[in-house]
Parts: structure tokens; sequence; C-alpha cells
């Protein structure tokens, strides 16, 4: 399939759990400006524990 960008994981993660960006960024431990961030593509590449904290939570596939 078509691999999806780490906006549009987040953004489908959101609707499939029906929670807010304030609610995700509260499970993750981030700021709402950082899950805005991501969905907006601002920022394409989380590092360290971000990275771990989305991967744990909407399986982002690791980067080579």
């Amino acid at each position: 399939g078509i691999e999806m960008t780490l906006s549009e994981r987040i953004k489908s993660y959101r609707k499939r759990e029906d929670i807010t960006q304030r609610q995700l960024a509260r499970r993750l431990g981030v700021t709402v400006k950082a899950v805005s961030d991501w969905e907006r593509g601002a920022v394409t590449n989380p590092r360290g524990l971000y990275f771990e904290a989305l991967n744990s939570l909407i399986g982002t596939p690791k980067k080579e």
C-alpha cells in the first residue's frame, strides 16, 4: 500500500480514537503545539522520546 505521512497517521489515529489534539498531546506528554506542528507537517521527523511515544501509539515506521 501507499505509505502514509506522519501527519496523515496522526490525523487518522485521532479520528479513529475520536480525540482532540489536546487529548493526544496529553497521552504523549507533549504540547498541543507539537501535535499541531506534526499534523500540519511542520515537523516531519520528531526526535527521541517524542518519536518513541508516537511509535508506540500510532505505529510510526522507523526511518533507516
